[in-house]
């Protein structure tokens, strides 16, 4: 922890930079774990990982929703061997809804286009490359 501190790296499922006080969605994650009966010693210990911060980097760290899914899941009795994939499952869903939007509202051409319109490469270029027009 104190190597966290003094290179001031990210301390996995703490902090956000939207988010200061408190993640909202860690917060209505744990209140619905505790609706059905399922908040166990992960979740105690998240959140006193979250009081004890402070005192350890010298300032507060909010609990985010990273840090809340695996502690809820574990309490629920989910595999930690099979925890690395939930951010992946969660990212594949993000993935697919954007792609949705795209077939609903083709927009990602558009934008790219208009993108390589408004800005003129200046760099250096490669070695051997030759320009298609110009």
């Amino acid at each position: 922890m104190l190597e966290h501190r003094t290179e001031r790296r990210p301390i996995p499922g703490y902090g956000h930079p939207l988010h200061k006080g408190f993640d909202p969605r860690a917060q209505r994650l744990f209140e619905v774990a505790a609706d059905v009966g399922s908040v166990g010693l992960h979740v105690q210990v998240a959140r006193q990982v979250e009081v004890l911060l402070p005192e350890l980097i010298g300032r507060p760290l909010a609990l985010n929703v990273s840090g809340a899914i695996p502690a809820v899941l574990l309490d629920a009795g989910y595999p930690i061997a099979a925890l690395k994939g939930v951010p992946i499952l969660a990212r594949t869903a993000g993935l697919i809804a954007h792609l949705l939007e795209e077939q609903l509202r083709p927009i990602g051409f558009v934008m790219s286009h208009a993108a390589a319109a408004a800005i003129d490469y200046d760099g250096a270029a490669p070695p051997g490359f030759r320009p298609s027009h110009g």
